[in-house]
């Protein structure tokens, strides 16, 4: 559903695998569609260990090779044109370190929304600063389509908020300190309102997280 893929390749997408039980079906799924639409800009990177949400997501920033990367989850999906509009927004600001976007939930359908989670209006560049801090620190809770320039957050890797299920908080904060935001009033994304949460398997969230829900140790631990 996405137009600037049939006419551009300037872009990769990266399937970072966190060792599920369903991996062989997962590369499968992958290899076949590969082949079936000869797609030689989507790789798959098979983690040997499973490294849990915050890990895995500083995995997938490790391995872009561009300069943008824009994070989805395993149950979200990219909404109609989404990709043309915040490719054509980020290579008309380059200094663009930081983007986030409205989105919506679903159940079964796709074309059917359940809700909508919008916190402007329209679409708005931010300046470094508090106010930018502020704002996308609040807003970045949910990760599907959460976008960073690759460079910087690299750089900024940290181990600190491992198990956290938050580190894209961190981020954000650290790099609306130094570069511009954007907010897209678009719905961008979409989440499934029906998939359970699956923390809880990996080494630092074992104990912590209980897959399939959320409870208040794990609430509280969070922060």
């Amino acid at each position: 559903n996405q137009d600037y893929c049939l006419k551009n390749n300037d872009f990769e997408v990266i399937v970072c695998e966190d060792k599920s039980p369903q991996r062989d079906e997962i590369n499968s799924i992958i290899e076949n569609y590969k082949a079936k639409n000869n797609k030689q800009n989507l790789y798959v990177n098979f983690n040997e260990d499973n490294l849990g949400y915050d890990k895995n997501l500083k995995k997938c920033i490790s391995l872009t090779t561009g300069k943008y990367c824009m994070i989805m989850g395993n149950d979200d999906l990219l909404a109609d044109g989404a990709l043309s509009k915040i490719v054509k927004v980020l290579k008309a600001n380059p200094e663009i370190v930081l983007a986030t976007r409205a989105y919506g939930w679903f159940k079964e359908n796709p074309n059917e929304l359940c809700d909508t989670v919008r916190h402007l209006t329209d679409d708005t560049l931010f300046q470094p600063g508090a106010d930018a801090i502020k704002f996308f620190f609040r807003r970045v809770g949910v990760i599907s389509g959460f976008i960073v320039n690759a460079e910087k957050a690299k750089k900024l890797s940290s181990d600190l908020f491992d198990g956290r299920l938050y580190y894209q908080m961190y981020l954000a904060g650290m790099l609306m300190a130094e570069g511009q935001g954007y907010y897209f009033s678009d719905v961008m994304t979409l989440s499934r309102d029906t998939e359970a949460p699956d923390f809880g398997n990996a080494g630092t969230e074992k104990g912590v997280f209980t897959p399939g829900g959320y409870k208040p140790e794990g609430r509280i631990h969070m922060v």
